[in-house]
């Protein structure tokens, strides 16, 4: 009942109560150009489990591997343009910076956006925030709320899941717009009972207990989380131009 509860408001979410924004305008960033970018990431790891019943289920924090600077560096390595660290700015103030309304984008601060365009001379703003996953896996759903491990336990079936919790948004300075870029794969399956291709794959095998991941364990959990993060971060050049 509760996969189910998920997938309706996952499909709600994406669908129903969406709000329909502009076009994205033409626009072009070249290798020359510079990007400001903002990471916004949680301070711990999160293990996230589904049990059969509600009952079973449970989160537990461990120190963060994918952190802020590792996202940083994944960024300075992947991405074609000059990158400019924007970290002594507000989050809330540069995600609100650029809104639709009306049909049109709008400018919320004139004097910001001015210090970002003219100032620092950024073609654009790459926003990367952690947020919530929802896995997929066959038929069900399951959520986890941030990066990590996500692992569930069906009918005494375990499944477990590296997250990589990270949207990226590219906010347009010259001409004005958001793009979201909505083709990143947040989560991937290391180990299924029933298809060996992603422990051969991954590396990962069944952990000894839920309550307590081992080192050895993280380090192979952090070794697929990095790879799913960079594959996304790379993903972005994608959308430099359109």
């Amino acid at each position: 009942m509760r996969h189910l509860l998920i997938l309706f408001v996952s499909i709600y979410i994406f669908t129903g109560c969406a709000v329909q924004k502009p076009d994205v305008p033409k626009y072009n960033v070249k290798k020359t150009d510079k990007i400001g970018y903002f990471i916004k990431s949680n301070d711990k790891m999160l293990h996230t489990h589904v049990g059969t019943t509600v009952f079973n289920n449970f989160e537990k924090k461990y120190p963060k591997q994918l952190d802020k600077k590792l996202v940083e560096n994944l960024l300075k390595e992947n991405i074609g343009v000059e990158l400019v660290d924007l970290s002594k700015f507000k989050y809330e103030d540069i995600k609100n910076l650029i809104v639709a309304k009306d049909k049109n984008w709008m400018i919320t601060d004139e004097e910001l956006y001015s210090k970002f365009a003219k100032e620092l001379n950024l073609k654009a703003i790459l926003l990367v925030e952690e947020t919530r996953t929802v896995a997929q896996a066959g038929m069900y759903f399951y959520e986890a709320k941030s990066s990590g491990l996500l692992t569930s336990s069906l009918l005494g079936m375990h499944r477990y899941f590296a997250i990589s919790g990270f949207d990226y948004s590219l906010y347009l300075l010259n001409p004005i717009g958001e793009v979201k870029i909505d083709n990143v794969q947040k989560f991937k399956i290391i180990y299924d009972p029933m298809l060996s291709r992603y422990q051969e794959e991954s590396g990962f095998k069944k952990i000894k207990s839920f309550k307590k991941i081992s080192k050895e364990e993280l380090s192979i959990l952090e070794k697929n989380t990095i790879k799913l993060t960079k594959e996304n971060i790379s993903k972005i050049n994608d959308y430099l131009s359109k």
